[in-house]
């Protein structure tokens, strides 16, 4: 696995993959064609694309709240 910098991704580009290669799932599934679904959703699953979208998710979505060992929060007060 190759490093990349977080600043350097074309961010545009990977929802651009990721989102094609879900189109041919929904294609393939109103087809009825069940190895052809499997197939894609395995190749997703592992793709690069897809992984950092995820950590790109998982991350944003924290931002919102204040979970302890993120945020610089050591543990949760009641006072809040």
């Amino acid at each position: 696995m190759s490093k990349i910098a977080w600043n350097d991704v074309d961010w545009t580009l990977v929802q651009k993959r990721t989102s094609r290669q879900q189109k041919r799932v929904y294609k393939a599934s109103k087809d009825g064609n069940k190895i052809v679904v499997q197939a894609l959703q395995r190749r997703i699953i592992g793709s690069f694309d897809a992984k950092l979208l995820a950590v790109r998710q998982v991350t944003i979505e924290n931002r919102r709240f204040n979970i302890p060992g993120i945020n610089d929060e050591k543990t949760i007060s009641h006072n809040k």
